[in-house]
């Protein structure tokens, strides 16, 4: 008896538990599948947009290495090329290292020769490594570059002192430390010195000495070993040998 009565009484807590689950899913399942359908939206939707990221990455970097392989046929479209992918791209690092390119571009017109002024080339590479430090202060490398770059704009210009305040600042980059943009102006400030040095000359050789009255004449001031007729061939004969 006691047995099944224990049994009873476990079939009806059972039962009650049943009933009390199929009472809450009757009441809430609406409620429950739809916020199961909206999670299942939003992690597909996250999946989706970080696919979406990714892949925009890669081409955003695969246009940035085809820039660096197919070049224009002049540095000047070169320069016009950096400037409107670091305008296009949403890659900060990637603009900001287009800007570095398009600077650099101009520093090599100015060091091999354009149709404008060389200090036109300094100017224009001056502002876009400028650009970068205003605009993309938050990536290292990029930032780093474009102070090695207005070190070199400040060196052309002889201006030792600022040169070495750039190449200083790359230094002072954490992001930048133990690259090498850092050995780079690491070595460039040990350079600065010898730069600021006089150029020493090699001291030109003195004039020959001048020739005394009778060396255009012969021995015992006898002319005749220059007196020539070249229309004569017996005249160049020497005299002492003459008959």
């Amino acid at each position: 008896m006691k047995t099944e009565r224990r049994h009873d009484l476990k079939h009806n807590v059972l039962d009650n538990e049943l009933a009390k689950i199929v009472d809450f899913f009757r009441e809430y399942g609406n409620r429950i599948f739809w916020a199961v359908m909206i999670l299942a939206a939003l992690v597909l939707a996250f999946l989706f947009a970080r696919t979406q990221i990714r892949k925009r990455n890669l081409e955003t970097r695969r246009e940035y290495l085809q820039l660096q392989v197919d070049r224009g046929p002049s540095i000047g479209e070169q320069i016009a090329d950096w400037t409107d992918y670091a305008d296009s791209t949403r890659n900060r690092k990637l603009a900001g290292l287009a800007l570095v390119r398009a600077g650099d571009g101009n520093l090599d017109r100015f060091l091999t020769g354009g149709e404008e002024p060389g200090e036109t080339y300094l100017a224009r590479a001056e502002d876009l490594y400028k650009r970068v430090l205003a605009d993309f202060a938050d990536q290292a490398l990029p930032v780093a570059m474009a102070q090695l770059g207005l070190g070199t704009v400040a060196l052309n210009r002889n201006d030792l002192d600022q040169a070495r305040s750039h190449y200083q600042a790359v230094l002072a980059i954490r992001g930048a430390s133990g690259t090498p943009v850092a050995a780079k102006a690491r070595n460039l400030i040990e350079q600065l010195p010898s730069l600021a040095e006089p150029v020493a000359f090699v001291t030109p050789p003195p004039p020959p000495p001048d020739l005394p009255e009778d060396a255009t004449t012969g021995p015992d001031g006898d002319d005749s070993l220059w007196d020539f007729d070249f229309n004569t061939p017996d005249d160049f004969r020497i005299p002492s040998q003459a008959p």
